[in-house]
């Protein structure tokens, strides 16, 4: 039961997290931006977690295949599996990547009919998603971390995004050279950037204490 537990918590946290992230987001907007900065942020959000739903849904085809592969001690299929489900991941993500980088407005206006205001978020909402390309690795390393059995690292690792990271830089960078609600949507794309890199540094450490070569077939 405490291991079902422990793989379970970071899955639980993530969803739970998200909660308090967005808490945030919406107070610090509605102080440098208003009403319009939270209708905005508000779109911006739906679509994200919404592109969000086919990237969680490859990293839970992933876990299972990671784990079973991982348990027979068959580790080169670990590292292939996981760059095949990274690549596809990033592949599946362009699918809502290129449009919102080329007609930020008009994915706004999906969600928003007040004329106007999607202009004024057009490119504060380009700049939250340029690192939405990224989410896949992020995702596809926690899981691997979950199907491994090595839970307490996955879980860190969505608390630093949804809290310990980003938090601060969401309330700090506002502040920065002026920047006010810009800042805000510049926190969101910044916090997963970092996270991105300390992810991939932790998925290359994980794999060279791993056997060079497979077991199974020794």
């Amino acid at each position: 039961m405490p291991q079902v537990l422990a793989v379970g918590i970071s899955a639980l946290l993530m969803q739970v997290l998200t909660l308090v992230q967005q808490t945030v987001i919406y107070r610090v907007a509605s102080v440098y931006g208003g009403e319009t900065s939270q209708l905005l942020l508000g779109a911006a959000l739906r679509f994200w977690n919404f592109s969000f739903v086919p990237l969680w849904g490859i990293s839970q085809g992933f876990q299972p295949a990671a784990g079973t592969n991982y348990g027979a001690k068959d580790y080169d299929r670990v590292k292939k599996l996981t760059g095949v489900f990274i690549t596809a991941a990033t592949v599946l993500s362009l699918v809502f990547y290129i449009p919102v980088e080329l007609f930020p407005d008009k994915i706004l206006s999906m969600f928003l009919t007040t004329p106007g205001i999607t202009e004024a978020g057009a490119t504060n909402f380009r700049i939250m998603f340029s690192t939405y390309i990224l989410q896949g690795s992020f995702l596809i390393a926690v899981t691997l971390f979950q199907s491994l059995g090595k839970a307490n690292r996955a879980t860190w690792l969505v608390l630093f995004r949804q809290i310990i990271l980003f938090i601060p830089l969401c309330v700090l960078l506002p502040i920065v050279g002026g920047m006010g609600i810009r800042g805000v949507w510049l926190a969101i794309a910044l916090t997963d950037a970092i996270l991105v890199i300390i992810t991939i540094a932790m998925m290359l450490s994980e794999f060279r204490k791993m056997p060079a070569t497979s077991n199974v077939n020794k």
